[in-house]
């Protein structure tokens, strides 16, 4: 488990991960941990209050990112810092590692982020602070705000214009008093419209070009995702441009049990970007096809210059019911992985990840999703914030993805962190994924409905045991099961069956869930 409600007051927690060859750091609002790769506290948490003591500006600090370069062998940590009382201030912090040992000392920054909105009539300060990487210079974006006393208590304040700030990776990584910063303020969109919650991408190679990416704000429905470059060497000049994708729509709450509050899953702005090898990929926050649930979409992009952009793949995942706050990554093989939270109406909040094989699994699908943190209770706290967003880190050695992502845990209100490495996308899909036994008179039994286990890794997976939850365990059955206590070689399966036997009146569709438990060493 990473940091949870006991060990920081703010809410909600912003949980963010970056692992190097020996360490993984990981922020949340508003401390940092250092952990060992065995999952061993390295010292105690540390507050960004003591972290960045040494800049001497007092203001709240918040929404971290952290990201690890993997050709120069640093963390870089950035995060928002307002002075909420006074408001004479706004900075977006950043911090550089002198080594590829986050233990040891850190070069730290203020970076001014106060401007004045777009009438001349009011200061502005940052919100939402991104954080992408190229081989040339850092880049980060933020949401430009009004702020006073009375639109913080109503929650009202005003949105002015989206910022980007390049800065150049050699003074920043010597630890330069003078940086090289170029500002792009009030930037908007190929169609003229002011720009939203740009995302700039961790770039994993060398291009020409930085990519960053936003959704669409020009309406609750949204078929445009606006990609922004910014050339990585000489002077830097921005061009944007449109890409049209599948149509999105503002996410619902999310549903969670014993809880008459659903958890808030914000809106549909993107949430992390990922280059890799002339791809960019993405995820937000979206609604389903009939708006009902929130689901966690994403998006593979042909990335090689922003001329020629265009939507490779996209999806949606919806775990247990309900999926928000996704994050993705991928690695030099075009494995992705993205984590994220799933509830449903019979589910906690739990903490989950999915992926997808290079170019051997359909196009447009993710696998069979793993629930790796279950939830034990319901969550009710701070209007029922959750997120903002996960956190997803590469591994420099190439071969697996560090992940975390927010739970709820006991007493209520209490949410947790969870991390986990995944050596590559899940292993096991399983066919059909659903199955709909239609009506079945109460007191009688459908027939049965085979379902087949594949190991699509390369490793060999042991299943431990085949077990019915969910919102109706009680009126479905595993009637034949040749999956508990089988080892499944690479390209293997498995078969389990299962029946319908609603024991009383129901009006509504009865539902369940199978799980495949793997032991622990596979």
């Amino acid at each position: 488990d990473g940091p949870s409600e006991s060990d920081t007051p703010f809410i909600p927690p912003d949980p963010q991960i970056a692992a190097g060859p020996a360490h993984l750091v990981v922020a949340v609002n508003s401390l940092l941990a250092i952990y060992d790769k065995a999952g061993k506290k390295q010292g105690s948490f540390q507050t960004f209050a003591d972290f960045f003591a040494g800049l001497g500006i007092a203001g709240e600090i918040f929404d971290p990112r952290i990201i690890y370069d993997r050709s120069d062998g640093h963390f870089i940590l950035t995060a928002g810092e307002v002075d909420g009382t006074n408001f004479t201030n706004g900075n977006v912090f950043v911090a550089v590692s002198q080594t590829s040992d986050p233990t040891g000392v850190w070069y730290k920054y203020a970076i001014d982020f106060m401007g004045r909105d777009r009438s001349n009539t009011a200061n502005t300060f940052p919100d939402f602070p991104t954080l992408g990487l190229s081989s040339s210079a850092i880049y980060v974006s933020t949401g430009q705000f009004v702020l006073n006393f009375s639109c913080l208590r109503d929650d009202s304040c005003a949105f002015s214009d989206t910022w980007i700030k390049v800065i150049g990776l050699p003074e920043l990584l010597s630890g330069n008093s003078s940086l090289n910063v170029t500002t792009f303020t009030s930037v908007t969109t190929a169609s003229g419209i002011p720009a939203f919650a740009i995302e700039p991408a961790l770039t994993y190679g060398t291009t020409s070009d930085e990519f960053l990416v936003a959704a669409d704000f020009s309406g609750p429905v949204s078929k445009t995702l606006d990609v922004f470059s910014i050339n990585t060497s000489g002077t830097p000049t921005l061009k944007t441009t449109s890409l049209q994708v599948p149509p999105y729509t503002m996410p619902p709450d999310a549903a969670q049990p014993n809880a008459d509050t659903p958890i808030a899953t914000n809106d549909f702005r993107l949430l992390n970007a990922v280059w890799s090898n002339n791809t960019l990929w993405c995820a937000q926050d979206i609604a389903d096809t009939e708006s009902s649930n929130p689901v966690a979409g994403w998006y593979e992009i042909a990335a090689s210059s922003l001329s020629t952009v265009s939507l490779l793949q996209s999806g949606a995942i919806s775990g247990v019911g309900d999926a928000y706050f996704p994050a993705v990554s991928v690695d030099s093989s075009a494995n992705a992985q993205v984590v994220f939270t799933t509830s449903s109406s019979t589910e906690f909040a739990s903490a989950a990840y999915t992926g997808r094989a290079g170019s051997s699994d359909p196009l447009n699908t993710m696998r069979t999703f793993v629930l790796y943190k279950a939830g034990t209770a319901p969550y009710v706290d701070r209007d029922v914030r959750w997120g903002d967003y996960s956190g997803i880190s590469l591994d420099p050695g190439g071969a697996s993805f560090w992940m975390i992502a927010e739970y709820a845990g006991t007493p209520d209100p209490h949410f947790g962190t969870s991390i986990t490495q995944a050596l590559g996308p899940p292993p096991l899909t399983i066919s059909p994924p659903s199955f709909f036994f239609g009506d079945v008179d109460v007191g009688s039994t459908s027939g049965g409905e085979t379902f087949t286990a594949t190991n699509n890794s390369s490793n060999t997976v042991t299943v431990s045991s085949v077990t019915i939850s969910g919102m109706n365990p009680g009126d479905f059955a595993i009637i034949s099961d040749n999956c508990s206590s089988s080892t499944l070689g690479a390209g293997a399966s498995c078969t389990f069956s299962a029946n319908f036997s609603p024991r009383r009146s129901r009006s509504s569709r009865r539902l369940a869930e199978v799980r495949l438990l793997p032991k622990a060493s596979s």
